[in-house]
């Protein structure tokens, strides 16, 4: 009987032990699933975006090429502009010195034009002084 009774304690013991023994376990509804799938799927969405917008974008070789030439053509207009620039800058002086001599001789000819004037003037003064000694003359 005490061997029974050990075998008892024996398996009881032993069903404690698997009963205290619980593993871990999930409860997953189907709302959780939905949302499991639609979530994978938008992230295969994004990846198949990702790779197709990858495929748009340049190399750094196609970059690297794409600002040598931009730096190329900024110089070359660059340099068209400072060439407009300076026969701007040449025309300016041309213009400058045109109007320089032309405003000289608008000078000169204003005191020429004076000048005869005042010549004019005292010509026409001097023969109205005889015109009028000859009148004066003859009335007496």
């Amino acid at each position: 009987m005490n061997s029974r009774l050990e075998e008892m304690r024996r398996v009881s013991q032993e069903n404690v032990e698997k009963a205290l023994d619980t593993s871990k376990a999930s409860l997953v509804f189907d709302s959780n699933w939905k949302a499991l799938i639609g979530l994978t799927k938008q992230t295969s969405d994004t990846q198949a975006e990702i790779l197709e917008t990858m495929s748009d974008l340049l190399t750094r070789e196609d970059t690297q090429y794409l600002l040598k030439k931009i730096e190329q053509s900024s110089e070359q207009a660059l340099t068209e502009q400072r060439k407009a620039l300076q026969d701007l800058v040449k025309q300016a002086g041309k213009l400058n010195e045109q109007f320089s001599t032309q405003t000289k001789q608008l000078e000169e000819f204003k005191h020429k034009l004076k000048a005869r004037m005042w010549v004019v003037i005292i010509i026409s003064q001097a023969s109205l002084a005889l015109l009028l000694s000859a009148l004066g003359l003859w009335l007496r």
